[in-house]
């Protein structure tokens, strides 16, 4: 009896294992997917548009340390750089930069970024060499000969720099800041026509950008098309209603036009957007000291008869002198009239060279 009461027991301790392994099992399997969750949760902000949640998640990525991969890590490392620089913390995103540098010191991506950072900064030396390494590195990158390019258009090395433009489009035809930056450069070295095609396939491309529309309106207004210039100042104004240097170039378009009211609200509008905007505020008291100077508009009046006393009295000798001489006249004709047509029937007028005595016989 007492071996059969063992079986019970020894069952009974095998379900509670099983049923331990199975609790152990799910236990794992829920810490895996939920490390799973997380990292891939971590992953999505740090690859995502918003600039905070892409900083902090990869801090997270990078707090990893070893349990990243090398790859991973370079990859977080630009990606918070970008959120620092699109912030505008340009001295994080240089730090991040290096870092990513010193995991791979030819990762273009990590030069271009870091090249991008110094030329803001106005480092155009050393933003050159950047994009020299990434040249280096990737040969056929039509972002690094554009981003050259502008760092040099920068330096007023126009013709550099519309030489990088070039290698550029010949690498990306529709690389539009190609287009634009060469435009720039054109438009420095006075060749309008050149800078206005660059400036149209620009706009074609990216038709979004107020910076290229208020760029060739200012080609327009150069060449004198203010109807035209005015226009792309509209549309720039429409897809960016906070640009200040659209409103100021409309301004402008106006004075030529002799327009003070609409450029005096256009400089208005500038400044508020931009108060430290100097050339707004010198133009604005200009053109209220024009509108100071202007004679008011007269109303408008309905017209007027001149009274009859207003006539001279030679006039009126004049006109009663005229019609004296008019009233002689039709005397004169009416007596004429009268010894023609009133005349006895039996008077017979007289043929020349012959008599009624001669007639009768």
């Amino acid at each position: 009896m007492e071996r059969l009461s063992i079986f019970p027991a020894l069952a009974k301790s095998k379900l509670f294992s099983l049923f331990v392994c199975f609790v152990l099992s799910a236990f794992v399997c829920v810490s895996l997917n939920a490390a799973a969750y997380a990292k891939s949760d971590h992953w999505t902000g740090c690859r995502g548009d918003d600039l905070d949640a892409r900083i902090a998640g990869c801090t997270e990525v990078i707090a990893r340390g070893s349990r990243e991969t090398k790859r991973n890590q370079l990859t977080a490392y630009i990606n918070r750089g970008g959120a620092y620089r699109a912030k505008g913390d340009f001295d994080r995103a240089l730090a991040d930069f290096d870092k990513a540098l010193q995991l791979d010191p030819k990762s273009a991506l990590a030069l271009l970024e870091r090249a991008s950072i110094y030329h803001a900064k106005g480092e155009f030396d050393r933003a050159i060499a950047d994009y020299d390494r990434a040249i280096a590195a990737r040969p056929k990158s039509a972002a690094a000969f554009s981003g050259r390019g502008e760092t040099y258009r920068a330096k007023n090395d126009l013709d550099r720099a519309i030489a990088d433009y070039d290698k550029a489009l010949q690498l990306d035809k529709t690389l539009a800041t190609a287009h634009g930056g060469r435009a720039r450069a054109y438009r420095g070295k006075g060749d309008l026509d050149k800078a206005l095609a660059d400036f149209n396939e620009a706009v074609k491309l990216d038709p979004k950008s107020a910076l290229t529309r208020v760029d060739r309106g200012s080609i327009y207004q150069a060449e004198g098309d203010l109807d035209q210039a005015i226009a792309d100042y509209d549309e720039a104004i429409a897809l960016d209603p906070k640009y200040a240097n659209a409103f100021l170039n409309r301004a402008n378009a106006y004075r030529t036009k002799h327009d003070l009211e609409r450029t005096k609200q256009d400089l208005e509008t500038a400044l508020r957007l931009d108060p430290q905007l100097a050339s707004a505020k010198d133009a604005l008291d200009e053109i209220n000291r024009l509108i100071a100077k202007s004679p008011a508009p007269r109303a408008t009046e309905a017209p007027t008869v001149p009274p009859a006393s207003a006539a001279s009295p030679m006039l009126l000798v004049l006109l009663l002198l005229i019609a004296l001489i008019g009233l002689f006249a039709l005397g004169w004709v009416l007596i004429l009239f009268a010894e023609n047509i009133i005349r006895p029937t039996n008077q017979l007028v007289e043929p020349k060279g012959r008599s009624v005595k001669e007639d009768r016989e």
